[in-house]
């Protein structure tokens, strides 16, 4: 019954991000542990702050528990081109992944239940440049768990 209700949920956030105009499909893991689920605009506008939605879940039978930190350390991000070569990185950016490992992070640490999640927003436009018009494919990861891919068309 737990496992209907899980299911209804995550298929009423799934139908609402598709009926807000925002994007999300099938979920690839290499962490039986988590879940990602990801979702962000099918268009945007060239130089406009790009926002990815996070929904990580813990899948497992035990608590997992994370140290507090910003999203864009607590995320790996990929984003590619149309012709899948990595979209440059921003100055901030290319100072996040260089740091990343050096960082002491005093946010609170929290603890997510099994079947629970948390839900989280990633800037992506602040880390990689998507200013030039085209089409960019972004994925994320967190433990070893992948998120789907989205694709986010960025116009004129």
């Amino acid at each position: 019954m737990k496992n209907v209700v899980v299911l209804a949920a995550l298929a009423l956030f799934v139908c609402g991000e598709f009926a807000s105009g925002r994007q999300t499909a099938a979920v690839v893991s290499t962490n039986p542990n988590l879940r990602l689920l990801i979702n962000g605009p099918r268009t945007a506008k060239a130089g406009s702050k790009i926002v990815v939605r996070i929904a990580t879940t813990n899948i497992s039978g035990g608590i997992i528990g994370f140290r507090g930190e910003p999203s864009e350390f607590f995320y790996g991000a990929a984003v590619s081109d149309a012709l899948g070569r990595s979209a440059p990185d921003t100055e901030h950016g290319l100072d996040v992944k260089k740091h990343h490992r050096h960082r002491v992070y005093s946010g609170p640490a929290f603890a997510l239940n099994p079947k629970e999640t948390v839900k989280d927003q990633l800037e992506i436009s602040n880390l990689y440049d998507m200013s030039k018009p085209g089409k960019y494919e972004v994925q994320l990861s967190c433990r070893g768990a992948k998120s789907n891919t989205i694709t986010i068309n960025v116009v004129p």
